[in-house]
């Protein structure tokens, strides 16, 4: 049983391997206007694709925050009329969510950073 296992995942790294050469050799000669699909950075997919990074990156940060912070209240006013035990878990998920809806702040922070340097 451990050869399948091992004969699988060898495979598997041979495939990814083969999968992974002509994507390097595309992004290679991405730049380059006499190779065949070459000029990728001016071209509408790529001009369309920095455009919705931006686009959404905007929306993802303003929801992401909103949402977190719905969730916390929402959480935070179930613990206000929870007893005792039922107060630490609703406080332990407003925390999550309060934590949850920064992460989306930061992850649309990223998002945005790093299509900015696509000009």
């Amino acid at each position: 049983m451990k050869t399948v296992k091992s004969i699988k995942n060898f495979f598997r790294k041979v495939w990814g391997t083969l999968c992974l050469i002509p994507v390097l050799a595309l992004t290679a000669y991405a730049d380059d206007p006499t190779t065949p699909g070459g000029d990728f950075a001016n071209s509408a997919f790529a001009t369309g694709t920095k455009r919705l990074l931006e686009d959404a990156s905007g929306w993802l940060i303003g929801i992401g925050i909103i949402a977190g912070g719905l969730a916390a209240g929402y959480c935070l006013v179930r613990r206000a009329f929870a007893d005792e035990t039922d107060g630490k878990m609703w406080k332990n998920r407003a925390i999550t969510a309060g934590v949850c809806g920064v992460a989306v702040g930061v992850v649309g922070g990223i998002i945005a950073l790093i299509s900015s340097y696509y000009t």
